[in-house]
């Protein structure tokens, strides 16, 4: 599989994306979905800590709540 091959899912409007944030792509084939990415946006809030800025829509079990690196 090349990088042309993979699908990937993007947030256009995060419920909550912030001013200066980052953003995580998140493999979806441990939920099936072979070849795809989702786009993930994040904001920092301490050190190693991270809010998710947005309601994922193939990354299942992640809301709008804390993350940690």
């Amino acid at each position: 599989m090349t990088a042309d091959d993979v699908v990937y899912v993007t947030q256009g409007e995060p419920v909550r994306r912030p001013w200066q944030g980052y953003v995580a792509m998140v493999d979806l084939n441990t939920f099936g979905l072979a070849g795809q990415r989702e786009q993930l946006w994040l904001k920092s809030v301490g050190s190693d800590a991270y809010e998710l800025c947005c309601i994922p829509f193939c990354a299942y079990g992640l809301a709008l709540e804390m993350l940690s690196a």
